[in-house]
Protein backbone atom coordinates (compact mmCIF):
# COMPACT_ATOMS: atom_id res chain seq x y z
CA UNK A 1 0.00 0.00 0.00
CA UNK A 2 1.41 3.40 -0.75
CA UNK A 3 1.83 5.78 2.11
CA UNK A 4 4.05 9.24 2.63
CA UNK A 5 5.92 6.78 5.59
CA UNK A 6 7.46 4.17 2.94
CA UNK A 7 11.47 5.38 3.63
CA UNK A 8 10.45 4.25 7.15
CA UNK A 9 9.08 0.32 6.29
CA UNK A 10 11.85 -1.94 6.73
CA UNK A 11 13.28 -0.06 10.19
CA UNK A 12 13.65 -1.48 12.97
CA UNK A 13 12.11 1.58 14.83
CA UNK A 14 8.97 0.87 12.26
CA UNK A 15 8.86 -3.17 13.50
CA UNK A 16 9.01 -1.63 17.04
CA UNK A 17 5.88 0.47 17.06
CA UNK A 18 4.16 -2.48 14.45
CA UNK A 19 4.67 -4.73 17.54
CA UNK A 20 3.33 -2.57 20.30
CA UNK A 21 0.19 -1.02 18.32
CA UNK A 22 -0.36 -5.12 17.46
CA UNK A 23 -0.58 -5.30 21.09
CA UNK A 24 -3.11 -2.75 22.03
CA UNK A 25 -5.50 -4.18 18.92
CA UNK A 26 -5.38 -7.79 20.54
CA UNK A 27 -5.57 -6.20 24.22
CA UNK A 28 -8.55 -4.09 22.68
CA UNK A 29 -7.31 -1.19 24.51
CA UNK A 30 -7.19 0.17 20.22
CA UNK A 31 -9.68 0.16 17.85
CA UNK A 32 -7.91 0.97 14.38
CA UNK A 33 -9.92 3.44 11.74
CA UNK A 34 -7.10 4.06 9.57
CA UNK A 35 -5.07 1.98 7.58
CA UNK A 36 -2.02 0.52 9.94
CA UNK A 37 0.82 1.84 7.88
CA UNK A 38 -0.44 5.20 8.23
CA UNK A 39 -0.89 4.89 12.21
CA UNK A 40 2.68 3.08 12.24
CA UNK A 41 4.37 5.75 10.13
CA UNK A 42 2.76 8.89 11.84
CA UNK A 43 4.07 7.24 15.18
CA UNK A 44 7.83 6.90 13.94
CA UNK A 45 7.98 10.44 12.07
CA UNK A 46 6.73 12.29 15.47
CA UNK A 47 9.31 9.98 17.58
CA UNK A 48 12.20 10.53 14.55
CA UNK A 49 11.21 14.52 14.77
CA UNK A 50 11.80 14.64 18.22
CA UNK A 51 14.16 17.53 17.92
CA UNK A 52 16.90 16.52 20.66
CA UNK A 53 17.48 13.50 22.56
CA UNK A 54 20.12 13.20 25.20
CA UNK A 55 21.67 9.74 26.09
CA UNK A 56 24.73 9.71 27.79
CA UNK A 57 25.47 13.03 27.17
CA UNK A 58 25.43 12.77 23.45
CA UNK A 59 22.83 14.64 21.61
CA UNK A 60 21.49 12.72 19.06
CA UNK A 61 19.19 14.63 16.22
CA UNK A 62 16.85 12.55 14.24
CA UNK A 63 14.87 14.98 11.87
CA UNK A 64 14.72 16.60 8.52
CA UNK A 65 16.84 19.62 7.97
CA UNK A 66 15.67 22.05 4.98
CA UNK A 67 16.85 26.11 4.58
CA UNK A 68 13.81 26.68 6.81
CA UNK A 69 15.77 25.30 9.79
CA UNK A 70 19.31 25.29 8.75
CA UNK A 71 20.45 28.38 10.39
CA UNK A 72 19.89 26.72 14.14
CA UNK A 73 21.90 23.33 13.13
CA UNK A 74 25.30 22.57 15.07
CA UNK A 75 27.35 21.46 13.08
CA UNK A 76 30.21 20.46 15.30
CA UNK A 77 30.47 17.45 17.09
CA UNK A 78 26.83 15.93 16.87
CA UNK A 79 25.72 12.58 16.62
CA UNK A 80 22.95 12.56 13.33
CA UNK A 81 20.43 9.89 13.11
CA UNK A 82 17.70 9.00 10.86
CA UNK A 83 17.93 12.42 9.60
CA UNK A 84 17.19 13.56 5.87
CA UNK A 85 18.90 16.71 4.89
CA UNK A 86 17.40 18.24 1.64
CA UNK A 87 16.67 20.98 -0.88
CA UNK A 88 19.25 23.77 0.92
CA UNK A 89 22.49 25.38 -0.17
CA UNK A 90 25.32 26.57 1.94
CA UNK A 91 28.37 27.89 2.20
CA UNK A 92 31.30 26.86 4.08
CA UNK A 93 30.66 25.18 7.81
CA UNK A 94 33.33 23.07 9.68
CA UNK A 95 31.61 19.56 10.43
CA UNK A 96 33.01 17.08 12.56
CA UNK A 97 29.68 14.76 13.31
CA UNK A 98 28.53 11.15 12.60
CA UNK A 99 25.94 10.63 10.70
CA UNK A 100 24.37 7.47 10.37
CA UNK A 101 21.34 5.86 8.22
CA UNK A 102 20.81 9.31 7.16
CA UNK A 103 20.57 11.19 3.62
CA UNK A 104 21.05 14.16 1.56
CA UNK A 105 19.07 15.27 -1.03
CA UNK A 106 19.74 18.34 -3.30
CA UNK A 107 22.22 19.88 -1.23
CA UNK A 108 24.62 22.44 -2.86
CA UNK A 109 27.52 22.90 -0.40
CA UNK A 110 30.26 25.59 -1.10
CA UNK A 111 33.42 25.37 0.93
CA UNK A 112 32.39 22.92 3.65
CA UNK A 113 34.70 21.04 5.90
CA UNK A 114 33.97 18.11 7.05
CA UNK A 115 36.86 16.86 9.47
CA UNK A 116 36.36 13.35 10.74
CA UNK A 117 32.99 12.86 10.28
CA UNK A 118 31.50 9.28 10.04
CA UNK A 119 29.02 8.89 7.00
CA UNK A 120 27.32 5.12 7.35
CA UNK A 121 24.75 4.06 5.71
CA UNK A 122 24.23 7.08 4.19
CA UNK A 123 22.58 8.46 0.29
CA UNK A 124 23.52 11.42 -1.27
CA UNK A 125 21.24 12.25 -4.29
CA UNK A 126 21.61 15.13 -6.80
CA UNK A 127 24.38 16.57 -4.49
CA UNK A 128 27.39 18.56 -5.20
CA UNK A 129 30.13 19.52 -3.34
CA UNK A 130 32.50 22.70 -4.78
CA UNK A 131 35.70 23.25 -3.04
CA UNK A 132 34.42 21.44 0.13
CA UNK A 133 37.30 19.57 2.13
CA UNK A 134 36.40 15.51 3.99
CA UNK A 135 39.89 14.70 5.76
CA UNK A 136 40.09 12.12 7.99
CA UNK A 137 36.39 11.46 6.77
CA UNK A 138 35.04 8.09 6.56
CA UNK A 139 32.22 6.55 4.09
CA UNK A 140 30.71 3.25 4.86
CA UNK A 141 27.76 1.56 3.04
CA UNK A 142 26.94 4.86 1.51
CA UNK A 143 25.63 5.82 -2.44
CA UNK A 144 25.93 8.65 -4.30
CA UNK A 145 24.09 9.15 -7.01
CA UNK A 146 24.14 12.07 -9.84
CA UNK A 147 26.65 14.14 -7.53
CA UNK A 148 29.78 16.33 -7.89
CA UNK A 149 32.75 17.18 -6.20
CA UNK A 150 33.89 19.97 -7.94
CA UNK A 151 36.40 23.16 -8.13
CA UNK A 152 35.19 25.97 -5.86
CA UNK A 153 35.63 29.61 -7.69
CA UNK A 154 39.20 29.85 -7.38
CA UNK A 155 40.16 26.26 -9.00
CA UNK A 156 40.52 24.94 -5.39
CA UNK A 157 39.36 21.19 -5.60
CA UNK A 158 37.43 19.10 -3.45
CA UNK A 159 39.72 17.19 -0.86
CA UNK A 160 39.84 13.82 -0.01
CA UNK A 161 43.24 13.70 1.99
CA UNK A 162 43.42 10.29 4.36
CA UNK A 163 39.34 9.70 3.51
CA UNK A 164 38.10 5.80 3.87
CA UNK A 165 35.61 4.44 1.66
CA UNK A 166 34.39 1.38 2.18
CA UNK A 167 31.18 -0.74 0.78
CA UNK A 168 30.03 2.51 -1.19
CA UNK A 169 28.37 2.64 -4.63
CA UNK A 170 28.45 5.46 -7.13
CA UNK A 171 26.25 5.99 -9.82
CA UNK A 172 26.86 8.77 -12.15
CA UNK A 173 28.95 11.13 -9.72
CA UNK A 174 32.22 13.09 -10.39
CA UNK A 175 34.98 13.70 -8.58
CA UNK A 176 34.31 10.74 -5.65
CA UNK A 177 37.29 8.64 -4.87
CA UNK A 178 36.80 5.17 -5.90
Amino acid sequence: MAHPYIELEGTRLWATVELAINDLVLNKDLVESTPRPYIVGYLCQKLLNERQAVKEGVTVRSETIISNNLAEMEWDEGYFKFCNFEWFSIEGKQVSSDFNSCSFKKIDWYWGLFSGCNFIGRSFIDCTFAGTNFPDTRFIDCKLVNCTFIQDNLGGECDFSKTTAYGCSVEKSTGFPT
